[in-house]
């Protein structure tokens, strides 16, 4: 059985009709036990799927990610484990890995926002010397709102 991962994200009765009307054995569900029991999952979604791991995530369902995206992963893990020629290299959370001397030292490329902000943190303290920046984020637009954040502390001004 092929077991339709229902996240409340799509349009399931056509994809489920279809797979029937070709006498495929399918059912569209967010029953664990179901999805557990399945012999193939199928994530319905390309352009949902942002929407489908974060709906998953909060629903408490664990996920395994294999991907060599650092972008996504870094957006949709809680813990990574960095495999190389099958061999666990280091296992971690996003913001212990992607540290750029961390990152270096594994020979991982970080995520592309992490690189973005550590050449503008580099340019504004020069332009802000004793600037304290956030911790890493890796949403570009939570990211922004903490470096705006520090810039405007670093200026003075009071900021939450």
């Amino acid at each position: 059985m092929i077991a339709i991962i229902d996240y409340g994200v799509g349009n399931l009765f056509s994809l489920t009709s279809s797979f029937k009307k070709i006498g495929v054995d399918v059912v569209a569900t967010a029953d664990k036990e179901v999805i557990k029991s399945a012999d193939k999952l199928i994530l319905p979604g390309v352009g949902a799927f942002a929407d489908a791991i974060k709906k998953l995530r909060d629903s408490g369902t664990t996920i395994i990610l294999v991907s060599h995206n650092m972008d996504e992963a870094a957006v949709n893990c809680d813990r990574i484990c960095l495999i190389d020629h099958g061999k666990i290299k280091a296992v971690g959370t996003p913001e212990e890995l992607f540290i750029k001397e961390r990152a270096e030292e594994l020979g991982i490329q970080r995520p592309r926002i992490s690189r973005f902000s550590g050449i503008l943190q580099e340019k504004l303290k020069k332009e802000f010397p004793g600037i304290v920046f956030e911790g890493m984020n890796f949403s570009p637009e939570k990211e922004a709102q903490s470096i705006v954040r520090s810039v405007c502390r670093a200026g003075g001004a009071d900021v939450q």
